[in-house]
């Protein structure tokens, strides 16, 4: 008599704190915002040349390369968080385009 053992494989997606929703909103806000009149200006050094990158473009740059990681990421917890940020820009920058047209 053989004894057929059903493995079945349970896959739970993973769940995402609080703080990991914050890092996506805060991700896509960073991703998604406009530059200020009053950050227009550029950073300057100590010996008073400019990067020519403004604290804003830094910030946008900063949340990018998160979203990538992100998106690149072999965790599958990281994966969930990139697919969230993706659907919320998508989201956003779709509300955004049909309001200023």
């Amino acid at each position: 008599s053989s004894s057929s053992s059903s493995s079945t494989i349970t896959t739970t997606s993973p769940s995402l704190t609080a703080c990991d929703k914050e890092t996506i909103d805060r991700l896509a806000t960073d991703i998604l915002s406009r530059n200020n009149d009053n950050d227009n200006d550029s950073d300057i050094h100590d010996d008073g040349k400019s990067n020519g990158i403004s604290s804003q473009n830094m910030k946008r740059r900063i949340a990018l390369s998160k979203a990538i990681t992100l998106v690149e990421s072999k965790s599958r917890k990281k994966r969930l968080m990139a697919d969230m940020l993706l659907d919320k820009l998508r989201l956003q920058s779709s509300s955004s385009s049909s309001s200023s047209a």
